[in-house]
């Protein structure tokens, strides 16, 4: 049964006891507010459908991240920037609310907050990280509470776009990426656009799975969980034999994605470039710099993920912009070189239905 009590001027609590439950307490404004929840919790324990509120009324939105931080994040290939984007949301206000508290309302407010400084596809994001966030909580954690997130309106995301170098881009664009005190931007970007690797996919690289006289770049940890293969063209392998060899094996030691994100924006302004980031994320199948391109290795057609982009590899940071997709025009040695390839192929077939026809 229910009982209520008053505490002071303006409180009233409500206190719940029923066999077979822990003892429900709250304190509310007016005695109606205190009478309706009461009447409300005993409907639940009567229909056998009530579940404690009392962890998701005592844990605040701060504590939530952090333990989702510590716990979910780690497990995840975007840990580094999954990071950085539930360190922002504890630093807000709204954080220090418990979350039986938060409301759609609340979380409305705060996303038409972050419309103002941000991109939509950016908000977007980090609207579906703290849906996860409650979702783990309920499911996972036992700790009851509502996804308010549920109860609003998602922005938009971004359109894709095909920014791609213009004419003496690479030139600029190279020059400063060597002039970066971070000496390990050149190789990545020459890389990127000669593979169309993935930045993480090119910090996550190691010595052993490389084959310079194959040619390719064995991936075993991809972002879709699948392993795949990479050719390597005459630049690449010209590019990593130029490279130390760390004894632990990473081609890229000690590098962080936040570092390259900052030596990378830093060396496109000295540049003189706009609009053309690095991605993290790899170009989707129907993206022009995947759907064309083939080139020999060995003997074997590999179908390389360059069309006319030189590249899918850059394109996109995370920030100000949508996340976009530019890829890095091809050069003319690269297209006499598909050419001279197709001709060859042509002169087999025809020699081979000559043979066919003889005998």
């Amino acid at each position: 049964m229910a009982s209520f009590r008053k505490r002071g001027p303006y409180q009233w609590q409500a206190q719940v006891r029923k066999k077979g439950h822990p003892l429900q307490t709250k304190t509310f404004e007016t005695r109606a507010a205190a009478e309706q929840w009461a009447r409300a919790i005993e409907v639940e324990m009567d229909k056998g459908a009530f579940v404690s509120r009392a962890e998701a009324e005592s844990t605040t939105l701060k504590e939530l991240l952090e333990r989702y931080l510590e716990e979910v994040t780690p497990l995840k290939k975007g840990a580094e920037p999954e990071t950085n984007r539930l360190r922002l949301m504890m630093r807000h206000p709204l954080a220090r609310r418990f979350v039986a508290g938060v409301r759609g309302v609340d979380i409305a407010r705060w996303r038409d907050q972050r419309l103002r400084k941000v991109t939509p596809a950016t908000v977007k994001r980090d609207l579906v990280l703290l849906g996860h966030v409650f979702e783990v909580a309920r499911k996972e954690w036992g700790i009851y509470v509502h996804n308010p997130v549920r109860d609003i309106k998602l922005p938009p995301g971004g359109r894709p776009r095909d920014r791609r170098l213009r004419s003496g881009e690479e030139v600029r664009l190279f020059t400063a990426c060597r002039e970066a005190r971070n000496h390990w931007l050149l190789p990545m970007v020459q890389l990127a656009i000669e593979t169309a690797m993935r930045q993480g996919e090119l910090l996550r690289l190691r010595w052993e799975h490389i084959d310079l006289n194959r040619r390719t770049a064995h991936l075993p940890d991809t972002k879709n969980g699948e392993a795949r293969t990479v050719p390597l063209s005459t630049t690449a392998v010209g590019v990593l034999r130029t490279l130390p060899r760390a004894l632990h094996g990473d081609v890229f030691p000690g590098v962080t994605t936040e570092a390259v994100k900052r030596s990378y924006m830093r060396a496109i302004r000295r540049a003189g470039i706009e609009d053309l980031r690095f991605q993290r994320s790899a170009p989707r199948g129907d993206h022009p710099a995947v759907r064309e391109g083939t080139e020999h290795h060995g003997g074997r057609e590999h179908h390389r993920a360059q069309g006319p982009a030189h590249a899918a590899a850059l394109y996109a940071f995370e920030g100000r912009g949508s996340r976009a997709q530019a890829g890095l025009n091809r050069t003319s040695t690269q297209r006499q070189r598909r050419g001279d390839t197709n001709c060859r192929c042509d002169s087999l077939r025809s020699f081979a239905s000559s043979l066919d026809a003889t005998i």
